[in-house]
């Protein structure tokens, strides 16, 4: 997966099932999922199915 991905997009992890991304960090997303919380997932993780992909409008920054 190449595209960054925005806020509110649906995602399909392997292990955790689906989740929402709720914030873009540099190189991770923070995904919540139902069952198993916050989560941290690697942004160039090829295991993501995309349910439904949001625009990113949010720059990331370097410095926080």
């Amino acid at each position: 997966m190449s595209e960054i991905l925005g806020v509110g997009s649906r995602v399909k992890h392997p292990a955790y099932g689906e989740g929402a991304i709720i914030k873009i960090d540099v190189a991770a997303y923070k995904v919540c999922f139902m069952q198993y919380g916050g989560k941290h997932g690697r942004k160039n993780y090829s295991e993501w199915e995309i349910i439904e992909q949001l625009e990113a409008t949010e720059e990331i920054s370097l410095t926080g």
